[in-house]
């Protein structure tokens, strides 16, 4: 089955500034460092990719048709609550129910009327995701190579932009900078073929992030809309 729909994600140097002041970063900024070194053909603030933080529900989520809010939670701490509302409603409207599969999508009509809400609409942009579609339209710019769903992790920003989990072997990347040498503007791959190479090249990787099941690490055509 190949999944589509729309995401709402923050803008490519916010999302870098919340990754550089994370403790997690500054317990590992020379191995950044190091990173940014053998990688100094990417600019982290061009990535345009689906491993961004995405604008979501939380802390607002749907029960038995009645909105409720996480337990303890500090709402003071969000913004943007009455978009985050709709989300919510949006989100147990899409979930399927009778699959195992609970992966969910949303229209192009469902973001923009959560993207009407956002007060701060310049610091996010709505995409459309597609996974494995090989063809390409003069909306797209580019492919990723990650998680269609869940929390999007990519194996190009997980490698090369800001790695958490499974940061690159850098005794062993010399290939992974080949195929990342053929990134767009965009820090994306412009064809399909090109992203389906990388992919093979990164699950090759004793370090890399391992699939749970066959296809789960995919590629993510992106297009504006």
């Amino acid at each position: 089955m190949q999944h589509r729909g729309h995401i709402i994600i923050l803008r490519q140097d916010l999302d870098q500034n919340n990754f550089e002041a994370l403790d997690h970063f500054q317990k590992h900024k020379a191995d950044y460092e190091q990173l940014r070194t053998k990688f100094n053909f990417i600019n982290p603030i061009n990535y345009r990719g689906t491993g961004r933080e995405h604008f979501d529900s939380n802390p607002f989520y749907i029960d038995n048709g009645i909105l409720k809010m996480w337990p303890e939670t500090n709402i003071q701490a969000f913004d943007n609550i009455e978009a985050r509302k709709l989300f919510a409603t949006y989100e147990e409207a899409n979930t399927p129910q009778d699959t195992d599969d609970d992966l969910c999508f949303f229209s192009l009509e469902e973001m923009q009327n959560i993207y009407k809400l956002i007060d701060n609409k310049t610091d996010y942009e709505i995409l459309e995701i597609i996974q494995n579609e090989e063809v390409t339209t003069d909306r797209t710019i580019g492919f990723d190579i990650g998680y269609i769903g869940g929390d999007f992790f990519s194996a190009i920003a997980d490698t090369a932009i800001k790695p958490m989990w499974h940061p690159p072997d850098f005794d062993d990347i010399n290939d992974i900078i080949k195929h990342l040498k053929k990134l767009n503007d965009n820090v994306l791959f412009d064809t399909f073929e090109e992203a389906k190479i990388y992919r093979q090249a990164y699950l090759s990787k004793e370090w890399a992030e391992k699939e749970m099941y066959e296809g789960q690490i995919t590629i993510i055509q992106i297009r504006t809309v």
